[in-house]
C-alpha cells in the first residue's frame, strides 16, 4: 500500500492523509483515499491478472467518451468521471499496475438487492440518455461490436484442452458440455444473422447489475469498462428473464421509451446477448480459476459461480 501511495502523491500533486482499501470489483482493486480536500476511489488494476488485461486494454477507449459524458446536463453526477492528473491525464501506471482516481461518493451499492422503483426509474432515465449517443457522435470509438463468436473457440479449447490440470474445472466443464457447445452454435448462427441485418448501434455500458450501481443523493452509474457501440440490446438484455433485473422489466421499459419512444426490441439481439454473456461468465471464471494464482478458498467461490453460470445457461436454452 505505502508504494500506492508514493505513486498518487506524485502524480496528483498532493499528501494523503489515509488510504483503506475497500470491497473492489471483478476488474480491479479499490482503496477509499482522504486528502486535504476529501475522500476519493482508487481503481487499481493488476497488470499480472489475466482477467484484468482485457480490462486495461480498453481504458484509453472509454476514458474520453466517459469524460464527454461528463458533460451532458442530464448525465452528470449520475455518472463519475475520473479526477485527472497534475499533469492533466485521466490514469497512472507503472510496470505492474495502472491507477485512476475519481471522487469517493457516500451511498450505499444495491448488490444483488431488489431496486426500488425510484431506482428502477432513475435507471432506465441514464440508459436511455446514454442510448441517445448514436455512433456519429463518437465515430473515433473503436469499441464496437463486431457480433465476434471467438468467445466460442476459446471455450471449446478449454473443454477440449486434454492436459487441464485442475480436476474440478474439468468435470463441471464435462458435466455441462452438450449446454456450451449448444449454446455456442446458437451464439454462432445469431451473430450471422445480426452481421446480415445491421441494426442501429447507440452507446452502451454492457455492464449493467446491482454492483455497479450506487444510491447516494441520487443513482449513480458505475464502471465503465465495456462502454461500446453496439445494439441498445447489449444493455437491455440485464433485465430480460433470468437476469439481474428481470422483475424490473415493465417499470424499466416504460421509463425508458419516455426518453426514446421509437425504440423497437430487436428479439435476434436480445437472444445474442443473453446467451452471449452466460458463454463470457462462464469462460472468465474458468480462466480465473486456470491462470489468477487463486487460493483454495477464492477456487471453490469461482467454482460455485461457474456451475451457476452453467446451469443458467441450461435453463436459457430449455426455455427456448
Amino acid at each position: 500500500m505505502l508504494k500506492f501511495k508514493n505513486i498518487i502523491e506524485k502524480s496528483y500533486n498532493t499528501q494523503i492523509c489515509s488510504m483503506q482499501q475497500i470491497q473492489g470489483g471483478w476488474s480491479a482493486l479499490a482503496y477509499r483515499i482522504r486528502l486535504a480536500k476529501g475522500d476519493f476511489f482508487l481503481k487499481v488494476y493488476e497488470k499480472h491478472r489475466h482477467t484484468a488485461k482485457e480490462w486495461i486494454s480498453r481504458i484509453d477507449e472509454y476514458m474520453p467518451v466517459l469524460i464527454a459524458l461528463n458533460g451532458n446536463d442530464r448525465l452528470r453526477g449520475k455518472i463519475v468521471a475520473p479526477v485527472l492528473t497534475a499533469d492533466g491525464k485521466y490514469k497512472v501506471e507503472n510496470d505492474d499496475y495502472v491507477f485512476i482516481l475519481f471522487p469517493f461518493i457516500e451511498g450505499n451499492t444495491p448488490g444483488s438487492d431488489k431496486l426500488t422503483e425510484d431506482e428502477q426509474r432513475c435507471l432506465s432515465e441514464i440508459v436511455a440518455e446514454l442510448h441517445s449517443y448514436k455512433e456519429s457522435d463518437f465515430p473515433l470509438l473503436k469499441n464496437r461490436e463486431d457480433f465476434d463468436t471467438k468467445i466460442c473457440e476459446d471455450l471449446s479449447q478449454l473443454i477440449f484442452q486434454e492436459d487441464l490440470q485442475d480436476t474440478y474445472l474439468k468435470n463441471a466443464l464435462i458435466q455441462y458440455q452438450e449446454y456450451l457447445y449448444c449454446g455456442m452454435d446458437e451464439m454462432k448462427g445469431l451473430a450471422q444473422t445480426l452481421c446480415d441485418e445491421r441494426p442501429e448501434f447507440v452507446l452502451c455500458h454492457t455492464d449493467l447489475h446491482g454492483w455497479n450501481l450506487l444510491q447516494a443523493e441520487q443513482l449513480v452509474l458505475l464502471d465503465w469498462e465495456g462502454l461500446k457501440l453496439a445494439p441498445a440490446e447489449a444493455d437491455l438484455f440485464s433485465f430480460s428473464e433470468g437476469f439481474f433485473y428481470d422483475y424490473a422489466w415493465n417499470a424499466f421499459t416504460a421509463g425508458y421509451q419516455n426518453v426514446r419512444p421509437d425504440y423497437s426490441l430487436n428479439k435476434n439481439a436480445m437472444a445474442f446477448y443473453r446467451v452471449r454473456r452466460r458463454l463470457e461468465d462462464i469462460l472468465e471464471f474458468a480462466r480465473s480459476i486456470l491462470f489468477d494464482g487463486l487460493s483454495e478458498d477464492e477456487k471453490d467461490i469461482s467454482m460455485n459461480h461457474l456451475r451457476r453460470e452453467c446451469i443458467a445457461l441450461q435453463q436459457l436454452l430449455q426455455a427456448r
